[in-house]
């Protein structure tokens, strides 16, 4: 099996409803959230001096099940905004559903609204053949992006052609772009690639 077909990654994000035009909008002030130091007993280490955190040895589903899961996920979700991105490995019991439940949880411990949910993509979630049926899960497949856009340039729909196993997502076109999202690599290459 080539590497295309190996990278499948699925990714979950909260997203605000459609804005109510009638709502006036005003500016909400509000403190900087503190962290509380629940997460000081777990091993942790930054990647870079400027971006990055890994925590080599923590079990997430441990973290949403843990009698201070609420400090636990809050303190996570303020590290994610400070560092911009938090790795954790070998999450093998962690499935979609408790994937999901991250994702809402850390925006609810932060302050996100009560219409915000799971985003769901208007492309990769519309007509795919790779990545099971949930709308909430966007799977980032080369394979199934090579395809899409094979079929776009044949019908001259988007002059676009990707002639490299390269993939991205992007939701910055929302209205309320999410505030936390998460990436799960779920078949892993034989080299290469993996965490």
């Amino acid at each position: 099996m080539d590497l295309e077909r190996l990278l499948n990654i699925e990714k979950m994000a909260p997203s605000a409803t459609e804005p109510d035009s009638n709502i006036e909008h005003t500016k909400v002030s509000r403190k900087p959230l503190q962290l509380s130091g629940a997460l000081d007993s777990h091993e942790s280490f930054d990647v870079t001096p400027v971006i990055g955190r890994e925590f080599p040895h923590a079990n997430l589903v441990e973290w949403l099940e843990a009698p201070n899961s609420d400090e636990l996920l809050r303190d996570l979700a303020i590290t994610i905004s400070q560092r911009g991105v938090i790795f954790f490995r070998a999450q093998h019991n962690l499935t979609n559903d408790l994937q999901k439940q991250l994702i809402l949880r850390l925006g609810e411990l932060t302050g996100r609204p009560a219409t915000s949910g799971l985003h769901i993509h208007p492309l990769l979630n519309s007509d795919r053949e790779l990545g099971g049926s949930d709308p909430e899960i966007s799977t980032i497949s080369s394979v199934q992006n090579k395809q899409y856009y094979r079929r776009a340039v044949a019908s001259e729909l988007s002059p676009k052609k990707q002639s490299t196993a390269q993939w991205h997502s992007d939701i910055a076109f929302e209205p309320v772009p999410a505030d936390y999202t998460s990436l799960r690599l779920v078949e892993l290459p034989k080299t290469g690639g993996g965490m």
